[in-house]
């Protein structure tokens, strides 16, 4: 597979819609709750989450974009087929002379895609949705990579991912001692009140640390089968 169109999404204004649908609905919400003064906390809480939803509902596919990646005999071709908000980027070939280094990096929310040049320009795709066909495409990204080195020309690296770093293996011990710390805390400190503890809270604030150490424990099982 030498094209693909990836679904991809601009992380800051992937970041600006998480935190601002919320800040949009409270104020479209607060003057309705102030012009209804019988309205009680349960009914505000009811017509928040509501207009919340619609706001975030609409807004959703702001950050989002598409990209179309070719691999060409003389590099990878970017064609923008649809641009973020706000954004313009440029069409452009990214030749195989030009490229120091590639990466790859499952994230929890995005799948990264980072290919670095000798004149440190960085070009980063963050997969977001269904991209179902990227495996296949990477796959041969890395043979079409692996036959190009063997030009004098050519030198391209597969970089290591967060996962594959010292700093990762670190930051995944503290994660694990952190996740284990509170664990503990929340099976033997009672709650206050007659409130019983809510284990779907739980797993939902450490599931970003479970996924890090997960991906951790996987990339280095597996480069060590490799080796």
């Amino acid at each position: 597979m030498n094209k693909i169109e990836l679904n991809v999404a601009s992380r800051g204004l992937y970041l600006l819609h998480y935190l601002g649908s919320p800040i949009l609905a409270a104020i479209a919400t607060i003057p309705l709750f102030k012009l209804f003064d019988d309205l009680n906390k349960l009914s505000f809480i009811v017509i928040y989450g509501g207009v919340w939803y619609i706001t975030s509902r609409f807004t959703k596919k702001i950050p989002n974009g598409q990209v179309e990646l070719e691999m060409k005999e003389d590099g990878i071709q970017v064609n923008w087929q649809k641009q973020f908000l706000l954004h313009n980027k440029s069409d452009q070939l990214i030749k195989w002379q030009n490229i120091k280094d590639y990466m790859f990096q499952p994230e929890q929310y995005f799948d990264l895609l980072r290919i670095r040049t000798k004149d440190k320009k960085k070009y980063k795709f963050s997969m977001i949705g269904e991209n179902n066909d990227f495996p296949f495409f990477y796959e041969k990204l890395e043979e079409t990579i692996k036959s190009k080195s063997t030009d004098d020309s050519i030198e391209i690296k597969r970089a290591k991912n967060i996962y594959e770093s010292n700093y990762g293996l670190i930051s995944a011990i503290f994660m694990g001692l952190v996740i284990i710390a509170v664990v503990i805390a929340f099976i033997f400190i009672e709650p206050k009140g007659n409130s019983s503890p809510n284990y779907g809270l739980l797993v939902a604030s450490l599931a970003g640390g479970i996924f890090f150490i997960i991906q951790v424990i996987s990339y280095r099982k597996k480069n060590k089968n490799d080796s």
